[in-house]
Order: structure tokens, then C-alpha cells, then sequence
């Protein structure tokens, strides 16, 4: 039964269009957050909604602060951060999420500075 209601959500009308255009939104808004973080954030990786950030900065450190800033993540290999949106994620969450990334790659640049 819960793999038909899923199956019902997946192959809605328009369901798949928006996830995709919505994943293009999100690949988007992270370049925009590493021209702007270059030194914290040293490369997107990853296709659709999985994403993962390779760190100039300690992974682990870099979702401590970010759970911090209200925003789920976790550490993976290579010292990537791995970001995994639900597929009925929203434009307005996508600015939540990049807003929380860009105030914990701030206070990485703000660290730096004072030391």
C-alpha cells in the first residue's frame, strides 16, 4: 500500500518535471554559493538532488555549525558534505538551505580572519 501511494505521488502530472527543474534550481543556487565561499567550498558534486560538497574546511566541523544554522547534512569521504533533499522539497526551501549554507560558510570566513 505504501509502495502505490509513493508510486501515485511519483507519476503524478508535472511531478518528475518539477523535480528536475527544481534540482536545476538547486545546482544553480550551490555555484552561486561557491563563487561566493570559494574558500570554504571547493566543489559541487553529485547529480539532481544528490549533492555533495567537497570542503576546504573539516567536514565534520562544517555540519556541526551548519546543524547549528538549523540544516541537516552528513559527512562523507573525500571530505564532502552530503546534502539529500526530499524529492517535494520547494523553491523556499532551497533558499533556507542555501541561506543556512552561505551563514555557516561565513563563520568559516569569519575564523579564519581573526586567527
Amino acid at each position: 500500500a505504501v509502495g502505490n501511494a509513493v508510486l501515485d505521488v511519483v507519476l503524478a502530472p508535472g511531478f518528475l518535471e518539477t523535480v528536475r527543474s527544481l534540482s536545476g534550481y538547486l545546482q544553480q543556487r550551490l555555484s552561486m554559493l561557491l563563487a561566493e565561499h570559494p574558500g570554504v567550498i571547493a566543489e559541487i558534486r553529485g547529480a539532481g538532488f544528490m549533492v555533495g560538497l567537497r570542503m576546504h574546511v573539516p567536514n565534520a566541523g562544517f555540519v556541526a555549525k551548519l546543524r547549528e544554522n538549523r540544516m541537516l547534512a552528513v559527512g562523507a569521504t573525500e571530505n564532502v558534505v552530503r546534502l539529500l533533499p526530499p524529492l517535494i522539497i520547494e523553491e523556499s526551501h532551497i533558499e533556507e538551505a542555501i541561506a543556512a549554507l552561505s551563514e555557516t560558510c561565513l563563520s568559516f570566513e569569519t575564523e579564519r580572519k581573526a586567527v
